[in-house]
């Protein structure tokens, strides 16, 4: 799943890995040691014990429950040199904050034998999902001559974002990226200054946590949980008649 197409010994390579250790890993299911493990996490921005047995979503989102708590995150990002991609499906808002980054691998020794070591470029990404609003928004409006990038991609494409199910590779690296193509916006582009149901979220953190398990159920999931919230609203609205009557 995280090689998602491309040949092994290519990938392995490109992000720090010997022919021996893919051959371990995909042949005879060898565990991944620490170095391994780390390269990947960071290449891929995938987790580290999803790798390991398969628990939880494969790749780090931060979910955040609270507008402010996505402001605060942004604060102590945006210390650091990021570009950052307004992502939406035209209800809801996710940001996908990039940087190139670098690290050594070990290739090797001498001929004197002291150990070489090779650098790897990679992407940091970070994926910011939830609630976030106006005070985020303002957090990343650009400076008058300044530009944003924006990118508009569909329901279900969102949805996966948001339960950790898309990479690195798959969101900006790869032929067909889903974040391949953005558009350039600037300080007065609608996305800053109009919320939909993101401004409208429930004043309570515990309504916030639900609206969040809401979106990360299945569509099976989500019909059996409308029948049976449609069916406790009734029930609630035909009691406070009730009451009134009496």
């Amino acid at each position: 799943m995280l090689m998602d197409g491309r040949d092994k010994y290519p990938w392995g390579h490109r992000i720090g890995l010997g022919k021996g250790v893919i051959d371990g890993i995909t042949r005879t299911g060898s565990i991944p040691g620490g170095d391994t493990l780390s390269a990947i996490r960071r290449c891929e921005n995938a987790r580290i014990d999803w790798i390991l047995d398969g628990r939880g979503a494969p790749y780090s989102v931060s979910c955040v429950t609270s507008d402010d708590d996505a402001a605060d995150l942004l604060q102590d990002l945006m210390a650091e040199d990021w570009d950052v991609t307004i992502v939406t499906d035209g209800r809801r808002i996710a940001l996908v904050l990039d940087q190139v980054g670098i690290f050594e691998v070990k290739d090797g020794k001498t001929e004197a034998g002291e150990q070489r070591f090779r650098s790897i470029n990679y992407l940091i990404v970070e994926v910011m999902v939830g609630n976030i609003g106006r005070r985020s928004m303002e957090l990343l409006r650009p400076r008058p001559k300044g530009a944003a990038s924006l990118a508009r991609i569909t329901d279900d494409a969102l949805t996966q974002l948001e339960r950790g199910r898309i990479g690195t590779w798959r969101l900006l690296q790869a032929p067909d990226a889903m974040l391949k193509e953005v558009q350039q916006i600037d300080a007065r582009h609608s996305i800053f200054s109009q919320f939909n149901q993101q401004e409208l979220f429930p004043a309570s953190k515990e309504e916030a946590i639900l609206l969040d398990h809401y979106r990360a159920m299945t569509p099976e999931n989500r019909t059996a949980v409308n029948q049976v919230a449609t069916a406790m609203a009734q029930y609630g609205e035909a009691a406070a008649l009730k009451g009134k009557a009496s």
